[in-house]
């Protein structure tokens, strides 16, 4: 009779532990199906483009003036020769 009653005890525990692991496993599951879903959602940058341009950009661009580099005059200013040639030389250094 002791042994009846410890068969069933075992074949409760074992029953109630293979129902916990399968509703974790089918909650994980569904997890992570749902969860991209949801993120998608939320994403402010995954945003519908909108089909219709806008003409007036389209037309500023257009009237953009477009520079060469040789329209760009970048004048330098020359070194003259009245600076003082008294350069720090190596061996004066030391």
């Amino acid at each position: 009779m002791k042994n009846t009653k410890l068969s069933r005890y075992l074949l409760f525990i074992s029953g109630a532990t293979l129902f916990t692991i399968i509703v974790m496993i089918v909650q994980k599951s569904y997890s992570n199906l749902i969860t991209p879903i949801n993120q998608a959602n939320s994403n402010l940058l995954i945003k519908p483009i909108d089909p219709h341009l806008d003409t007036e950009t389209l037309l500023e661009i257009g009237q953009k003036i477009e520079y060469q580099p040789s329209d760009i005059i970048f004048s330098a200013p020359i070194p003259s020769d009245s600076t003082p040639s008294s350069e720090a030389s190596p061996s004066s250094v030391l």
